[in-house]
């Protein structure tokens, strides 16, 4: 007699792989942290590096015992240099494989995370770009100004991509909230491309739950947007409406 597909021997091998998952990856940040460390005290290009490296392993690790898998479509949309990266954000699984696919990103995050021992550190030595929750719209002026010169910094200095997420939290798959502004006005400020990235990660990464689903997420990069390139007209849609129409149409055909 064959088990259904949610029997419980399915339950209890989806069990065994979370818990193999878990305990893995327990160790793997173990082992790595004091390398971490170590590297403080190098140029932040090797903290990169072997950052990649620990994510790679992480993406291999949810392959192996959770059998959840990526693919990435349109990296031809990829330009040289330094741009800015608009993705949907639905989980935290994008926060680990961007890294693994994505040339030394700089990310755009709440400034709490830096505050957290031995991560905030590394976070920080990566050059990743903190921005105050209390000032969402980043409109106050010394949020803003740290936030714009950090970011012209990444892509025009050091030529990297910054990842920021519009939506400001994570949304659950099919839903939508406002788009922050800050995208675009880095966009402005920079003067370098925005590339949206549509995803399903969500599907597979639900919020607050133990288990994953098995299966492929698919992380999508869009043609690039350019902002200021030409005076748009008055029944054209803004820059952020745009993004956010990008964005939304091709993630929500990702979950159909």
């Amino acid at each position: 007699m064959t088990t259904p597909p949610n029997g419980p021997v399915n339950v209890l091998v989806r069990l065994a792989g979370h818990i193999l998952f878990y305990t893995t990856l327990s160790a793997l940040f173990l082992c790595s942290s004091p390398i971490f460390i170590i590297l403080l005290a190098m140029p932040p290009r090797y903290t990169h590096g072997f950052s990649r490296l620990f994510c790679r392993a992480v993406v291999a690790l949810m392959a192996v015992f959770l059998r959840l898998r990526y693919r990435v479509t349109g990296t031809q949309h990829l330009p040289q240099g330094g741009y800015i990266v608009a993705s949907k954000h639905q989980s935290p699984w994008e926060t680990v494989a961007f890294l693994t696919f994505l040339p030394h990103p700089s990310f755009v995050l709440k400034q709490e995370l830096l505050r957290v021992p031995i991560l905030g550190r590394v976070l920080a030595h990566m050059g990743m770009i903190p921005v105050s929750r209390r000032s969402t719209s980043l409109k106050s002026g010394t949020n803003q100004d740290a936030f714009l010169h950090q970011g012209k910094t990444v892509t025009a200095t050091e030529q990297r991509p910054v990842v920021i997420f519009p939506e400001g939290t994570r949304t659950k798959p099919g839903d939508q909230t406002r788009y922050r502004q800050g995208v675009i006005r880095l966009a402005q400020y920079t003067r370098a491309p925005i590339i949206p990235i549509a995803l399903n990660s969500g599907v597979f990464w639900p919020p607050h739950t133990f288990f994953k689903k098995p299966g492929i997420i698919d992380v999508v990069i869009l043609p690039p947007l350019w902002v200021n390139q030409h005076p748009a007209d008055r029944d054209d849609p803004t820059p952020l409406e745009d993004l956010k129409q990008r964005i939304e149409t091709a993630s929500s055909n990702l979950v159909k």
